[in-house]
């Protein structure tokens, strides 16, 4: 297999390992929570780790930094705005639906 598409496989493959922190709110042990924590963790920086590589590869040299910039701007930007709010989200929302959503976050990256 070529490696941009092995890349792109293994995202997705991680992509799919994400949708396990929906189960948090419902483990009822902790040692569960910190296993599905771990396994989640895992996979986000895998991702993380991966994506500028792949950028790197997809990309023409003389634009991988600025696609690379965006998409870590893009990235802060929705840390900043997901920390701004997570809380008040948890009091109202229930930490059942904010796992919800951030189940899907990296599949539909």
């Amino acid at each position: 297999m070529e490696p941009l598409r092995a890349r792109k496989k293994m995202l997705t493959c991680m992509a799919l390992l994400t949708p396990l922190c929906v189960l948090t709110p419902h483990l009822p042990h902790p040692a569960a929570t910190l296993a599905i924590f771990s396994l989640v963790a895992a996979a986000c920086l895998s991702w993380l780790f991966s994506l500028s590589v792949v950028i790197a590869e997809a990309f023409p040299a003389r634009n991988a930094a600025s696609v690379l910039g965006i998409a870590g701007g893009c990235g802060a930007a929705g840390a900043v705005i997901f920390n701004k709010f997570v809380g008040d989200m948890m009091s109202t929302l229930g930490p059942g639906r904010v796992f919800a959503v951030m189940a899907l976050l990296h599949p539909l990256a």
